[in-house]
């Protein structure tokens, strides 16, 4: 059984000043940001988590975290590439393997937005203000638009040049 707390604990500061929140710019609900990683797909997930993380003064990487999901994307493509076979004959629906992308990208957002919480949380009760979060949203599904298209362009000259 655990000792009580003496009157010693009680003065003792249980904050350190990671958690001093004043003069944040308004971070965004980390809840809000998984859900827009939905529509932003893995590298506007990447870029609302990481500039949300800024935002609260976090350090790390977990933001990259939605980018394991564009790895696993190409498993069509390296099955296609080892094998020789046609994609057709991948062992699930096209369908369905990108929903199950989707799903993944999403959950390593919630992952990755884990450690967000508390300090928004903090934010908000020292009467902080949550940013907007929209127009932050759709530039981060611009973003991912143009960056897979960049790279499935770069990536089909690749192959193609040196299948020639």
């Amino acid at each position: 059984m655990p000792s009580p707390p003496t009157d010693a604990d009680l003065l003792r500061p249980s904050l350190d000043k990671r958690h001093d929140l004043r003069g944040v710019r308004s971070p965004w609900d980390p809840s809000n940001v998984v859900l827009a990683s939905f529509f932003a797909g893995p590298f506007g997930a990447a870029l609302l988590l990481f500039l949300n993380q800024k935002r609260l003064r976090l350090g790390g990487f977990l933001w990259a975290l939605p980018l394991l999901a564009y790895l696993v994307s190409w498993l069509p493509f390296a099955w296609y590439m080892a094998t020789e076979e046609p994609i057709d004959s991948w062992p699930i629906s096209d369908h369905a393997f990108r929903i199950l992308v989707r799903v993944l990208w999403v959950g390593l957002a919630w992952v990755a937005a884990r450690p967000q919480r508390s300090l928004f949380r903090i934010h908000v009760h020292q009467d902080g203000e949550p940013g907007k979060l929209l127009l932050p949203a759709l530039g981060a599904i611009l973003f991912n638009w143009g960056v897979v298209r960049g790279l499935g362009l770069a990536l089909t000259a690749i192959v193609l040049g040196g299948m020639e």
